[in-house]
């Protein structure tokens, strides 16, 4: 018996899984359909079962993709986890990314690999998509607008995502961080400097800006209300202007801006339609 094969009988469940993906041309039509359906291709070549020095690097870097830290991070993947039902993501995405890509392309090994070597991280049914066995936390419904604190003249030794959790998290939890260069060129980042700008007005030449995205609104309003504790922690802080940018119910058109002259550590909340 060789050894992969002993292996595949520890994980019956597993193994089951396999035999289903190397069976495609034995389904009826109607099955092929529902495979179809699934998000499985099935013309893909044979299936092989990866070795176990490969279900380790498979199975360690799908996992940090879908760790708490990277997601703080990774606006693209915690979109698709809370957007998705269940929280589930499909395999064909995750081997579309870079750092998985690098290691295995077939979304059938990484399905394998997460079958029998992740303790964090769970299959759905039909062994298409994978999410997390620890659920993220949920967010307050409604614009993400109204949960995210938005910090001009952001100093330059806080231009980190570390340093940012570490210092805003005295608030509540924290879902997203982004550091921004007011002179980006990445669409997700022209869009949100667009916002900032319309809203807020122009923004400091060759400095960067951060978007601290809190789980729930109520946190980031504490943020504002309480934002001298950041002092408390780095008297950097000073130089820095915090704003939620809030959309309400108020009149069309009807903008409530901050002052033209910069205050120090000012509590901002704009209203917009």
């Amino acid at each position: 018996m060789s050894p992969n094969h002993r292996y595949d009988m520890e994980h019956p469940n597993v193994q089951l899984s396999v035999l289903n993906m190397t069976s495609y041309t034995k389904t009826t039509s109607s099955e092929l359909h529902e495979l179809h359906d699934s998000g499985i291709d099935c013309e893909e070549a044979p299936f092989e079962l990866p070795d176990k020095q490969m279900i380790q690097r498979i199975v360690q870097q799908v996992e940090q993709i879908f760790d708490d830290d990277n997601l703080i991070r990774d606006e693209f993947i915690a979109k698709n986890l809370r957007k998705n039902k269940g929280g589930f993501v499909k395999l064909k995405l995750i081997v579309s990314l870079r750092k998985v890509k690098t290691i295995c392309k077939d979304w059938r090994v990484v399905a394998y690999a997460i079958g029998v070597g992740s303790s964090l991280l769970e299959l759905d049914e039909c062994g298409t998509k994978l999410r997390r066995k620890q659920p993220i936390d949920p967010v307050d419904s409604g614009s993400k607008y109204n949960r995210t604190i938005f910090v001009i003249n952001l100093p330059e030794s806080k231009e980190d995502i570390e340093k940012l959790q570490k210092d805003f998290s005295i608030f509540g939890r924290i879902g997203l961080i982004r550091v921004i260069q007011s002179s980006g060129t990445h669409p997700s980042h022209v869009k949100l400097l667009n916002h900032v700008h319309h809203h807020i007005g122009s923004l400091p030449s060759g400095r960067s800006i951060a978007a601290v995205e809190f789980n729930h609104r109520l946190d980031a309003e504490l943020c504002l209300e309480q934002q001298s504790r950041l002092t408390d922690i780095d008297t950097v802080w000073n130089q820095a202007q915090l704003y939620i940018i809030k959309k309400t119910n108020i009149e069309e058109g009807k903008v409530i801006k901050p002052a033209k002259t910069p205050i120090k550590f000012s509590t901002n909340i704009i209203n917009f339609q």
